[in-house]
């Protein structure tokens, strides 16, 4: 189970495979340079997207593919699904976006997204649900407060709830970018780096999980990020590109399963539900 201890507050069980997107061009920066603009919300590499592509013959799409909005995780995306689509459901939402303020991990708007042929060209693009973007754009823009637990945003076009936008501490705005120093840490004055960063990885995955409790979904998959893919399930080792990791998340925690684990319950569900697919992703084997 992870640090933090994160789990699902009601009875309920959720299987999820964890894909990190494709090799970014800001992996590849050179040394010292990752934190200039240049990088900012960077795309993936040639070797990036060959990854995807070679992922992609080995998936079989779950009930939801869960993607971060940042360009790398909709490029990976688009790319792993592209012989599925349009029957494939894909859902954009900045709950899943990398802890980080750093260019890399800033998102552009969905607005310059779509002005991007990189992204906006790829199969399955205009198939996306992006309305929890659209909601969290429009709150920045209108500067709304925090909605609580108990009152929260409305998705658009779902029906499923918005999240709590104004509170995320793992997007920036591009001005937000210049208030970075040379650690990459946000200049800020209450409470160490290191604390604030704990405080905020815990965080963040907590909201998450309530995002995926309230989901109807059993079997998602989620494109995103190294780090909160880390942080999310307690695992300090690294996370490789496009290198599935399956697990399963309850009232007892989040626990990183085996490959095996993950196709007996999606074949159990498949029988009660009447669904016919097979297991998603070659997985890692189990940690405990």
């Amino acid at each position: 189970q992870s640090e933090a201890k994160l789990c699902f507050r009601k009875s309920n069980r959720k299987w999820v495979t964890l894909i990190r997107h494709g090799q970014s061009k800001a992996q590849v920066a050179p040394k010292g340079t990752r934190k200039e603009l240049l990088y900012l919300d960077a795309a993936l590499t040639r070797k990036g997207v060959g990854q995807a592509e070679h992922l992609s013959a080995k998936v079989v799409p779950p009930e939801l593919v869960v993607i971060s909005n940042l360009s790398r995780a909709l490029q990976t995306a688009c790319l792993l699904f592209k012989n599925h689509h349009p029957g494939v459901k894909m859902l954009s939402t900045p709950v899943v976006c990398e802890l980080g303020s750093i260019p890399e991990n800033t998102p552009r708007t969905l607005a310059e997204l779509r002005k991007d042929p990189n992204v906006a060209s790829l199969p399955g693009f205009d198939r996306i649900d992006f309305s929890e973007v659209r909601a969290f754009e429009e709150e920045r823009k209108q500067g709304k407060k925090k909605p609580t637990s108990s009152s929260p945003s409305s998705s658009s076009t779902t029906g499923q709830t918005a999240p709590p936008t104004s509170s995320f501490s793992t997007t920036t705005t591009k001005t937000d970018t210049h208030k970075i120093n040379k650690r990459g840490e946000d200049r800020k004055k209450n409470g160490s780096a290191s604390s604030r960063s704990r405080h905020s990885a815990a965080y963040a995955c907590q909201r998450f999980l309530e995002w995926l409790e309230r989901r109807p979904e059993t079997f998602l998959t989620l494109v995103g990020h190294s780090t909160f893919m880390r942080k999310l399930t307690g695992n300090a080792t690294r996370v490789d590109n496009c290198d599935p990791i399956e697990i399963v998340i309850s009232t007892s925690g989040v626990r990183i399963i085996s490959q095996e684990e993950r196709a007996k319950a999606w074949s159990e569900f498949s029988v009660s539900s009447g669904a016919g697919a097979k297991s998603t992703c070659t997985a890692k084997s189990s940690v405990d």
